[in-house]
């Protein structure tokens, strides 16, 4: 006879009969329910236990493009801010556009700092009350990825206001960099490109040559170097670069900050090589233990509608598996429903936290996983809608 897995049993079970009464009336007890006031944050007061001693807490998203998990992410970091002084937010973006950015946030609008910061997934009307928080309190935005921001001056315009760097050298970057951020017959040619990261290696040595000083030099540098990487190499290998520009932030620019980190659900999975359908090595899976273990990572799932696409259009979520992570939360009865995983212990009301459920991934792809190896908490926002591009 054909060997037959208890899991396997125990998913045959459940998908037939749905979830007892008795897991029904864990997930109420152990969930809270997260509201959408932005003038009262007191049903976050959950998270003081949970993360108040952590350094790191990692707000990640199945989905770039839904309006609701913009607007939750909003909430969360203004109460992480104010209440448990996290002062660094750190962005799915890259470094030297959002260092720009923050440098120069007094003279912008929000709308031109998510324009001269943020990949082109996070420009929407819903990020914009992000940007006026960072802008307008004790938030510092950073950013942790090689890829540039396209369609962009932002970076050029704030280097060309460096005295130190010299009319040369800033002259000469911000003509690079036009050119370099406006997608053209570059993304094509591998001529081109090499041909253009060799006029940024230029740039290396002649800003190690100004009266800048090293703070400054550093971090152009490492912007440069990230440049020249994604030119040569595109997307390959840029989760170990992330990673590793995140552990320059963390351990050198602000080592005694607590940091917030707004990534993709997939780039902050510390064990993404345990799923069996996993394909790539994430940014966390690059980090060193001793920083996951200073990190209380937050996935976030939506249970139904639709979203926007990271190239155009619209999609919509599918429909959830019984044996589910999001069938199971929906039963809490809320629209927004979080429940810690890190603090729970292993019982018949909740053995679904550590066997293998299926989760979506970008809403509409199965993506099973054992959730404790995963997530230290998750949340399920019940009702979704695409963001709305802001224009420019």
């Amino acid at each position: 006879m054909r060997f037959i897995s208890r899991v396997v049993l125990l998913q045959i079970y459940f998908q037939s009969i749905g979830q007892s009464k008795e897991e029904i009336a864990w997930i109420k007890k152990h969930t809270n329910e997260i509201s959408t006031d932005l003038n009262d944050f007191r049903d976050l007061a959950f998270l003081d236990s949970l993360v108040g001693n952590k350094r790191i807490v990692m707000l990640g998203e199945n989905s770039h493009g839904t309006a609701e998990y913009f607007k939750l992410k909003n909430r969360l970091i203004q109460y992480l801010h104010n209440e448990l002084n996290f002062n660094v937010l750190a962005w799915e973006s890259n470094l030297l556009d959002c260092y720009s950015v923050n440098e120069n946030k007094r003279n912008l609008t929000p709308e031109e700092m998510v324009n001269g910061s943020l990949h082109f997934v996070y420009r929407t009307d819903q990020v914009l009350p992000i940007m006026e928080t960072v802008k307008n309190n004790n938030l510092t935005l950073v950013g942790f990825d090689a890829q540039p921001t396209v369609y962009s001056d932002a970076t050029a315009n704030y280097i060309s206001s460096i005295n130190c760097l010299g009319e040369k050298t800033r002259n000469q970057f911000h003509q690079l960099d036009s050119i370099a951020q406006t997608p053209t017959k570059m993304n094509k040619k591998n001529k081109i490109r090499k041909a253009h990261a060799k006029r940024y290696a230029e740039l290396l040595i002649q800003i190690e040559e100004t009266d800048c000083t090293n703070k400054l030099k550093t971090i152009l540098k490492l912007g440069i170097e990230d440049r020249i990487y994604f030119l040569l190499n595109r997307n390959k290998g840029r989760d170990e670069r992330m990673a590793n520009n995140l552990m320059w932030l963390l351990n050198v620019k602000y080592p005694n900050e607590k940091f917030i980190i707004y990534a993709h659900n997939a780039h902050n999975d510390p064990a993404n090589q345990k799923n069996k359908y996993a394909n790539f090595k994430t940014m966390a899976e690059f980090l060193p233990n001793s920083i996951i273990k200073q990190t209380y990572n937050i996935g976030i799932f939506g249970y139904s509608g639709t979203a926007r696409n990271n190239v155009r259009g619209i999609y919509e979520f599918k429909v959830h598996p019984e044996l589910s992570l999001e069938n199971y939360l929906h039963k809490s009865g809320y629209r927004i429903t979080f429940l810690d995983i890190e603090n729970q212990m292993k019982s018949e009301s909740n053995f679904y936290l550590f066997n293998e459920i299926n989760t979506m991934y970008w809403g509409n792809i199965n993506n099973p996983k054992i959730l404790s190896e995963h997530y230290d908490g998750v949340i399920l926002v019940n009702d979704i809608s695409p963001s709305t591009k802001l224009k420019y």
